[in-house]
C-alpha cells in the first residue's frame, strides 16, 4: 500500500486494490489453492479518502445543458434530462419507469426498485408534472404505445427502454 501511494496512486485506488487482493485470497482458500488467507489475522485499515463536496449545477449550466439536449436528434433526451433535474431521480429509475409508475393526480413517481433495493416515491412538482404530458405527445408522434404497462421512455426502434441515453443514431 505504501509503495502504491509513493507511486502516486490515490488512496481510494489503493483501498480498492487492497480489498480486491483480500477477496482473491479468500477465493483461493475457498477453491483449495491456499490453506489460509495470509492476511486473515492482519487488520488492514482503509486509507482515508477525504471529504467529498457536493456540487450543484448553476442556473447558467442548467440552461446550457437543456439547450444542448434540445439540439440533439434524440427524441427524448431533452425531456429525460429535464425530468432528472426536476426530480433528482436516478437515470435508471426514469429509464426503466413505466406509465403505471406515474400518478399525475397524486403528483408522484413510484420507483419499484431504487439503488438501495427498496421502493420509493418521488414527489413531482408542477413543472415536473408537465414533462410526462410532453413525453406522451412525443411518444404518440413516434407511434409508441402509451399504456399503463409500456415504458415512459421507450426506444422508437425497439419499443423497449433505452439501455443508454449517451449515444443515439438516426437511421
Amino acid at each position: 500500500m505504501t509503495a502504491q501511494l509513493e507511486a502516486g496512486y490515490k488512496p481510494a485506488t489503493v483501498n480498492k486494490h487492497s480489498s480486491m487482493l483480500n477477496r482473491i485470497l479468500n477465493i483461493a482458500v475457498q477453491w483449495g489453492y491456499l490453506d489460509t488467507n495470509p492476511f486473515k489475522a492482519v487488520v488492514i485499515k482503509k486509507l482515508p479518502t477525504g471529504d467529498y463536496m457536493q456540487r450543484f449545477l448553476t442556473h447558467t449550466e442548467i440552461k446550457s445543458l437543456l439547450s444542448a439536449c434540445k439540439r440533439s436528434t434524440h427524441p427524448f433526451l431533452h425531456l429525460f434530462v429535464k425530468l432528472l433535474l426536476l426530480t433528482g431521480a436516478r437515470k435508471s429509475e426514469l429509464r426503466l419507469a413505466k406509465w403505471t409508475c406515474i400518478d399525475l393526480q397524486k403528483g408522484e413517481l413510484f420507483v419499484a426498485v431504487s439503488k438501495s433495493g427498496r421502493s420509493r416515491t418521488v414527489a413531482l412538482s408542477k413543472k415536473a408534472l408537465a414533462v410526462p404530458e410532453q413525453v406522451e405527445l412525443r411518444s404518440e408522434a413516434l407511434g409508441l404505445p402509451i399504456t399503463q404497462d409500456s415504458w415512459v421512455f421507450a426506444n422508437p426502434r425497439t419499443g423497449q427502454p433505452y439501455t443508454s441515453l449517451h449515444t443515439y443514431c438516426v437511421f
